[in-house]
């Protein structure tokens, strides 16, 4: 009896200390989703200056009405590390829809670099984040975060919007 119950507790702490890892991770990654979001949240709109890279949305109605965006960054000036996307749809549900994001939640991490292209090594020409709207009219406040460089330890996040009115982008507002 004394040997199933010492096994018995072995096993329970195999199972719960390789479970544990993975847990911490998520919630890591979680926390991440939400202090991203809620950046976005209290920055309003707010414009960044001297934006390093390209940026664009493309919109398309779904057959069921809704509208689907894309938001892609792309084309950069600078080295930027560690890169970090999300785009929220301001008018959507964001607490009970997930906000689409690229290097948050996922085990990837991007590089965009100024003429290098090598996707399997984590250099990619640009990232791509796609989420949907129940109406024609919206906006997406969008922030990009990143390391201008490996050995620095200081964030860089510039933030832009884009306003869309009958399914079509009317304003891309984040330049000077």
């Amino acid at each position: 009896m004394k040997k199933i119950i010492i096994l018995s507790l072995c096993v329970l702490f195999l199972i719960s200390g390789c479970g544990s890892d993975d847990n911490g991770n998520d919630e890591a990654k979680y926390s991440l989703y939400e202090e991203y979001k809620n950046q976005l949240i209290s920055n309003n709109g707010t414009l960044s200056y001297n934006i390093p890279f390209s940026y664009r949305m493309e919109v398309t109605q779904l057959d069921n009405g809704k509208y689907s965006y894309t938001v892609i960054v792309d084309e950069p000036q600078i080295i930027m590390n560690q890169v970090k996307l999300m785009a929220m749809n301001v008018n959507y549900d964001n607490d009970a829809n997930m906000i689409p994001n690229a290097g948050i939640l996922d085990d990837d991490t991007y590089s965009l670099v100024p003429n290098q292209v090598d996707a399997e090594k984590g250099y990619p020409k640009g990232l791509a984040v796609n989420g949907l709207s129940d109406t024609g009219d919206f906006s997406v406040y969008v922030i990009v975060s990143f390391y201008k460089d490996s050995q620095t330890s200081t964030e860089t996040n510039v933030f832009f919007t884009f306003n869309v009115v009958n399914g079509e982008v009317v304003s891309e507002v984040g330049n000077e």
